[in-house]
């Protein structure tokens, strides 16, 4: 007989452990590249943020209506930017325009407080971040879903490279990651739960993406929709306080996220000198082209289907992504959905009652959470395809909402008096 309560200890040590072993991870990582570009976390990037930061910290944070220069210094002459500067006048000014500034900022605090190309300190920032999230990831779950089911999350969480391998990073990949998570426990939370301190929750969201939209522009999908895969798994959607509810989850990471776009546009106005025909110009037209470069409308539509096909089947099984075959369990995923009902008795070495019990929802949850990973990759084809080397990182929302419908499905309950057998299904 199971000791009453041994579970939930167990599986909350569990959670301990696995923090404990991820925040080793991402401070070794941290102090491993503390003398160079980060080869995981996009250093192409992270050389024109410190570049920036650099800036910042000698110009102050308004200058250039506080946008980065990112060609700023001499640092790290052969990488991001500054390897095809030959295309850039010699001597001339590179503000950075078509890109949120907050990891730059962020840059430019953290040369005030480290100095100049201390990256070892500079990484333990964002690391501690991550730590943090992982940390509230791991109590709204066990807030809203209890100890053993949340350990099992954390565990498949934290096998994944994506979760650790970037801690470090001084771009926006850490930050934003590190800002998902905790968006993802509070939606958790929000639908699981459906508490009454909901617009306490939902001022949180708002802020959650407004620090989203100042650090990047590709999670704009992940933040704004997250919410519709999480209330199609606990949400029936057929009472209107249902519909509320997922209307606002919705429209408060929205505004959030697209109040910092705006403010980064009136920083391009200001600094263009208060013209509005030339900040839209220049933020739309890269935008344009982020969208889309295909020459007829045959490979505007075939370009996006390649491509979506190439991030599932090639970039998704890349080892610093997944550790599993992630088209594998994605398939294993829709054949269990498939399987209304089943039950798993035994009596050696304990007695357990182990029930499944699905239904269609689950297949409108995962094609939900599929549709919302891949809608940045969709609609910003170019974008999309010049970075595969970070943006497989969105398809993490698919990921976890996958492995927290088939824990759903799955209750578990020690009884004296069941028959044992197998697994009896019912198709």
């Amino acid at each position: 007989m199971v000791h009453k309560g041994y579970p939930e200890n167990l599986a909350r040590a569990l959670m301990i452990l696995i923090i404990f072993i991820l925040a080793g991870r991402g401070i070794y990582d941290s102090l491993r590249y503390s003398g160079q570009l980060s080869p995981i976390a996009d250093s192409y990037s992270e050389a024109d943020t410190l570049r920036a930061g650099e800036g910042y910290f000698r110009n102050g944070f308004l200058s250039n209506a506080g946008l980065p220069e990112i060609l700023y210094g001499d640092q790290f002459p052969d990488d991001g930017l500054a390897s095809i500067s030959s295309l850039i006048p010699e001597g001339s000014v590179y503000v950075y325009t078509r890109y949120p500034p907050g990891p730059n900022m962020l840059a430019g605090l953290l040369t005030k407080i480290c100095g100049i190309g201390n990256l070892g300190c500079f990484r333990l920032f964002p690391t501690t971040i991550a730590i943090f999230s992982l940390t509230l990831f791991a109590w709204m779950l066990s807030s809203a879903l209890g100890p053993v089911k949340s350990a099992i999350i954390m565990l498949a969480v934290a096998i994944v490279p994506m979760t650790s391998n970037m801690m470090h990073g001084l771009h926006c990949q850490s930050y934003a990651f590190s800002l998902l998570l905790i968006q993802l426990g509070l939606l958790l939370n929000i639908f699981k739960k459906k508490s009454e301190s909901n617009a306490i929750h939902l001022f949180i969201l708002f802020i959650l993406a407004f620090l989203h939209g100042w650090l990047s522009f590709d999670y704009f999908f992940l933040v704004s929709l997250s919410a519709l895969p999480l209330a199609l798994l606990y949400c029936p959607l057929d009472q209107k306080e249902d519909k509320k509810l997922l209307l606002f989850a919705v429209l408060a990471p929205t505004i959030g996220f697209g109040f910092a776009h705006f403010l980064h546009f009136i920083q391009v106005v200001v600094y263009y000198k208060g013209s509005v025909a030339a900040a839209y110009n220049d933020i739309f037209g890269a935008a344009g082209w982020r969208f889309d470069d295909s020459e007829n409308s045959i490979s505007f539509i075939t370009g996006r289907i390649i491509l979506s096909l190439r991030y599932l089947f090639v970039f998704a099984r890349q080892k610093t992504y997944f550790v599993i075959n992630f088209p594998v369990l994605l398939a294993a995923v829709f054949i269990l959905i498939w399987i209304k009902e089943a039950r798993l008795i035994t009596h050696k070495p304990f007695k357990i009652f182990l029930r499944w019990r699905s239904s269609g929802r689950g297949l409108y949850v995962i094609a939900a959470a599929f549709i919302v990973s891949f809608l940045w990759i969709i609609v910003m084809k170019q974008h999309a395809a010049e970075h595969t080397h970070f943006l497989p990182r969105h398809l993490f929302l698919l990921y976890f909402v996958c492995i927290l419908t088939i824990l759903e499905c799955v209750s578990l309950d020690n009884l004296d008096n069941q028959e044992s057998g197998i697994w009896k299904l019912r198709p």
